[in-house]
Order: structure tokens, then sequence, then C-alpha cells
């Protein structure tokens, strides 16, 4: 709390985790880690994921479009305190992996809710409007694709998003009219609602 009673919010290091693919040629997984991946925590499930693409998602690379994936990989969630400050994981230790259509440029963020994968897209520039992907953890398989492109914030890079009492959150970075970002709420039953 600050000296005025309010509560003060921060974050610090608690670990660090690093992925090595050594061994990957020798499992039935792709190599997780292209495309600006991303780490999620669902603690719930005790799973660290990450979110990568078989290649990049800019437009420099749009000539792999057809031939790209988005690539949602499970291990173990590391445990967390004295010797477990540093944690590699390697390919041996993937336990779950699965794709869902590459169909939107631009990773940006995401967060796990409720046994899905809620990931945003885009810097709201043609070629590469602002999305959200939302995936089922379980089934293994996209769930929704929502297009942000006629919102208010359709023309600003998106970055992120989280849950917050029953609606999901969804910030954007400083747009050229107020200099600054926005968060925007959704209901989530709305953005499921655009079932693929």
């Amino acid at each position: 709390y600050d000296e005025s009673g309010k509560p003060r919010f921060g974050s610090h290091l608690v670990q660090k985790i690093f992925y090595k693919n050594d061994g990957i040629e020798n499992i039935p997984y792709q190599t997780p880690g292209w495309g600006w991946p991303a780490s999620l925590v669902d603690v719930k499930n005790d799973r660290f994921y990450l979110h990568s693409a078989r290649y990049r998602t800019t437009k420099d690379f749009v000539h792999l479009y057809n031939d790209n994936n988005y690539i949602v990989t499970a291990f173990p969630l590391p445990k967390i305190g004295a010797g477990y400050e540093e944690v590699t994981l390697t390919a041996a230790d993937i336990i779950d992996q699965f794709e869902y259509p590459y169909d939107i440029l631009a990773t940006q963020g995401g967060t796990i809710h409720e046994d899905k994968l809620y990931y945003t897209f885009g810097f709201g520039k043609v070629g590469t409007p602002v999305g959200m992907r939302i995936s089922d953890l379980k089934e293994k398989r996209l769930l929704s694709r929502v297009d942000f492109s006629f919102t208010p914030f359709g023309k600003v890079e998106i970055e992120c998003c989280a849950p917050y009492r029953g609606k999901m959150l969804i910030n954007t970075q400083h747009d050229k009219e107020t200099g600054r970002g926005q968060i925007y709420a959704f209901d989530v039953a709305e953005l499921l609602s655009d079932k693929d």
C-alpha cells in the first residue's frame, strides 16, 4: 500500500524458464518456439504452455503463409522455490501439442482462462488487423475467431488480454489521439459466440 492507503501492484522475477530443442527428432511433436513464442501458465491444471508458430508471423514471412500453423505446446508446470530459480525444459518434457490455422499475422499476447487459450494478434493496420483466436486446451482445437477491426481500437496495436469479473479485458498500445493505451472489456460469452 502507498501513503494514502491505496494498494500498489507490481511484479518481480520468480523464475526463468528456458527451452532447448534437444531431442525433438526423437518424439512425435514439432519444434515449439518460432513465430515470436509466448509463455502462458495454467496454474489450475499445472501446465506451462508455449504458443508459437512453425515460422515467424510477420509480413516478411508471408511467402510461407500456406505452410505455417500456430502451435500450442504443453509442458508440466515447473516447481517454484529454492533450487528452481532457473529451469530448462527440453523436447522430452513436452506432454501435449496441437495446431490451429495460421490465418492472422502478428502475434501479441494471451492468457489462459477456464481451460481456454485466448490469444491476441495484430498491429491495427492493413494486412495485420487486430483479432483474437480462442482455443480449447482440453479438446485441442480452435473454438473462435474474433475480428476487432471494427471496434474502437481497430486501428491500434493490440497488446494482450486478461479475465476480470466475467469479462475479458483487452489492452492496446498508445494511440496517436490520446497518447496512451486503453483497456476494453468484452463478455467472454460474446467472444466465444463466433464459433469456428
